[in-house]
């Protein structure tokens, strides 16, 4: 059978696949505006005739934005497609038929399309262009306005012509996206942020925010991320957890910030969270250790128990590193490693609820996966309760802090820590990747990026934290032991943006003046990298070389950039 024949089978074998084989649709995913790109939308815009759907106009001005805006639609609808098919040739892109889903006001549509994407899309099915399933999930019974699309069997051949290393645009993205404290159906609404002197929810923070995360987005779009013997492809597909297939888009890389407003003052934040548009945190450690990040192989590094040493430190706590969540066995009937992670989710909902009976009530949901009970029938919420009771003996000093409700506050400064050693990276131009509360590196840059965490945490909250390799025991990094003390150097320091910032070979000794301190300068020497015995010995050098910085926080890295 040839390749022809090939595509027209699997389309037909997975026409009723669209619940499960999909793309969802994001109107802040826009490619990178090329003429190997815009050759084809207007072949196609012209092949489809779209300006028929502008006859009814008569002035010439009204025609002509709104032909523009139907060029712009179309553009995007190719895009998913084009991006759709790097996947799988038979995958589907959910879009949505609601006008309010293109709202120009809102942070997710960057690019303000409006809906004219709705009678764009309707022109393309009626002609033969695409295929459509109808939506589902419907509350009333009938037919959503979430459906699924995907290219008809000749235009699937079109679009693979395109030339398959057009990129998106990360410009058109918000670095910040900054949700509201008012809630409708259960969700906050993104505020609209305005530039200038008409700013709404701005305020120095966000400022703050963004400028770290558009240096970092600067300095990450220049680095090539592919995993180990797969140099030349972009898409890496894997089971996640829940054996259901993910997709790793590794030239995806860019960061953003999703903060929360408070209620009683929409000027503060108690919410931040960092995310990687590629997914990079949903990747197993099994996967991520084949990452290749800059054209050499990598390794993560995370902190244990961070959101319970960070609550701990509110009460001057200093927990015990060898395991915080180590527990007396309540039941002899809970195997080890389910006792453990019951401990952790316990600690979790202790400090995330604002009642015990909340917090009872949602560690025992847990002791339930995929219907199976692995606590004995009638006894999830007396195991919860002897659970929570043991935590609160264990760490009789936090019990201020036990069921306020203050999780978001802790994910905020959790963000905060991440973004100081993102700056301190950044600095030096060395390419890093978050994830969650670890962060991912070259293996040439594993001793730093240690003495960088944990100078970090103890300089923004006043005690140790464990830091070690993902799926190893490396528990080489302990809560008193020698650590660099990084600093947030004051802004005349570095001038040069993120671009200008080169690597030097022969380091000049720092020497505080008062309270200002210089930039720190790291050798960078290119050699393979080196054996777990030569990064010890490179410790060494790092905790003389940098052990008289300090964090100032309200000092910034590097010269303010320009807003997204």
């Amino acid at each position: 059978m040839n390749q022809t024949d090939n595509l027209a089978t699997q389309y037909a074998m997975t026409i009723d696949t669209h619940l499960d084989n999909f793309t969802s649709f994001s109107l802040a995913s826009n490619p990178e505006l090329t003429q190997e790109w815009d050759a084809p939308v207007v072949e196609v815009y012209t092949r489809l005739n779209l300006d028929v759907l502008t006859n009814d106009l008569i002035q010439a001005k009204s025609k002509l934005n709104k032909q523009r805006k139907h060029m712009s639609a179309l553009s995007i609808i190719m895009w998913h497609l084009y991006s759709a098919q790097k996947i799988d040739l038979t995958r589907w892109v959910s879009i949505s038929s609601d006008t309010h889903s293109y709202s120009s006001t809102s942070e997710y549509n960057p690019e303000n399309i409006g809906i004219e994407i709705i009678a764009v899309k309707k022109h393309m099915v009626t002609n033969g262009y695409l295929q459509e399933k109808g939506g589902f999930n419907c509350k009333n019974g009938g037919e959503s306005y979430q459906g699924r699309i995907r290219a008809s069997l000749e235009f699937n051949r079109f679009i693979q012509t395109i030339p398959k290393w057009i990129t998106e645009n990360y410009q058109l993205k918000n670095s910040v996206m900054l949700m509201s404290p008012k809630i409708k159906n259960g969700k906050r609404r993104p505020v609209n942020i305005l530039t200038g002197e008409d700013a709404v929810g701005e305020c120095a923070e966000t400022n703050k925010i963004r400028t770290s995360v558009t240096n970092y987005n600067e300095m990450m779009k220049k680095i090539d991320i592919r995993m180990a013997n797969r140099p030349n492809e972009t898409i890496f597909t894997f089971r996640n957890k829940k054996d259901k297939l993910s997709v790793l888009d590794l030239d995806s890389k860019f960061l953003y910030a999703i903060l929360h407003q408070k209620a009683d003052d929409p000027t503060q934040l108690n919410y931040g969270r960092m995310h990687t548009s590629g997914g990079y945190q949903s990747v197993p450690q099994k996967f991520r250790d084949n990452l290749i990040l800059g054209g050499k192989p990598t390794v993560s590094l995370d902190y244990s128990a961070m959101i319970l040493c960070i609550a701990g430190s509110e009460v001057n706590l200093q927990l015990d590193l060898t395991d915080p969540y180590s527990l007396p066995t309540q039941r002899v009937d809970v195997d080890a490693a389910t006792h453990r992670a019951l401990t952790k989710l316990c600690c979790m909902f202790m400090l995330n609820t604002k009642h015990k009976d909340e917090c009872i009530g949602a560690l025992s949901k847990k002791m339930i996966v995929n219907d199976d009970i692995i606590i004995p029938a009638g006894m999830t919420r007396k195991y919860a309760e002897d659970y929570i009771n043991a935590v609160m003996a264990k760490y009789p000093e936090m019990s201020e802090l036990w069921f306020k409700g203050r999780g978001c506050d802790y994910f905020k400064k959790d963000s905060d820590l991440a973004r100081d050693i993102i700056d301190v990276f950044v600095a030096q131009g060395f390419p890093i990747l978050c994830i969650h509360d670890g962060f991912i590196v070259q293996q040439c840059h594993k001793s730093f990026l240690k003495s960088v965490m944990l100078g970090a945490f103890k300089a923004r909250f006043g005690v140790g934290i464990k830091v070690s390799q993902e799926g190893t025991c490396d528990d080489t990094v302990v809560q008193e032991g020698p650590h660099i003390a990084v600093t947030r150097p004051q802004i005349e320091a570095i001038q040069a943006p993120v671009s200008a910032i080169t690597p030097v070979t022969d380091p000049t000794p720092i020497k505080p003046v008062g309270d200002a301190v210089e930039a720190p300068v790291l050798v960078v020497t290119e050699p393979e990298p080196p054996t777990e015995q030569e990064l010890d010995d490179k410790d060494k050098e790092d905790l003389a070389f940098f052990e008289n910085l300090a964090f100032e926080d309200e000092q910034r890295l590097l010269a303010p950039a320009c807003r997204i």
